[in-house]
């Protein structure tokens, strides 16, 4: 779980406002990416999903995902973070946040781009402090409009993702009947219980690619 402890490397902030937005090729992020769009139109695709971003929306895109930015011909002003953590963080939150712009988030950019560019013994400090605020509330909200159940069955699948899953052991933890579970998460996501897992799997060994010195062969088996 990602947490201020883990002495953040900031890498990179912009904060710009264009009449387009130029594409950028697909890659593998050896950080991770948290843009906010305060308006015009962003596209991306991570890991293959394609995410569109409108007025107020975020995008987090975590460390050893693959993504690819699309150019557009929309007037756009955005913020976005390159943010580098330590080999086996793991991220609470991935791909599009919608209304993610509240009220005071340019305040909290704004202190933020102050100590970014500051020569304070303490700015590393502070700058985490304040991103890993925004982030966490980014976190809340996505976690306050998604159901519980599928909450559940996410968080099963995350600790577990290097042990064999199966759907009864599933439908086990979070109370539920293995039908039932396919289902509602089918329902909520788009994507059945395993092409989840499955895609997890595979966020999971991109990860270790980028973040272990490990043997394929032991990647394979971890993931």
């Amino acid at each position: 779980m990602l947490t201020i402890h883990q002495k953040p490397v900031f890498l990179l902030y912009t904060q710009k406002k264009k009449d387009f937005v130029t594409s950028i090729p697909e890659n593998i992020l050896p950080y991770l990416e948290l843009t906010y769009c305060f308006f015009g139109e962003m596209q991306y695709y991570c890991d293959g999903e394609h995410i569109v971003l409108h007025d107020g929306d975020a995008i987090v895109v975590p460390q050893g995902s693959v993504r690819q930015r699309l150019e557009t011909h929309t007037p756009t002003y955005y913020a976005s973070f390159n943010v580098q953590f330590p080999a086996g963080t793991s991220f609470p939150i991935k791909g599009l946040v919608p209304k993610a712009v509240r009220h005071d988030t340019q305040s909290f950019l704004e202190a933020f781009r102050k100590d970014y560019s500051s020569v304070s013994a303490y700015h590393n400090e502070k700058c985490a402090l304040i991103f890993s605020y925004l982030f966490f509330r980014l976190a809340e909200s996505l976690r306050d409009t998604e159901n519980p159940h599928v909450q559940a069955i996410k968080q099963y699948i995350m600790d577990h993702i290097s042990h064999e899953i199966l759907l009864e052991d599933i439908a086990e933890a979070v109370h539920l009947a293995p039908h039932y579970c396919c289902t509602l998460f089918k329902k909520h996501t788009g994507m059945t219980i395993m092409q989840y897992v499955v895609f997890q799997r595979i966020d999971y060994a991109k990860r270790l690619i980028i973040t272990k010195d490990w043997p394929l062969s032991r990647i394979a088996c971890s993931s």
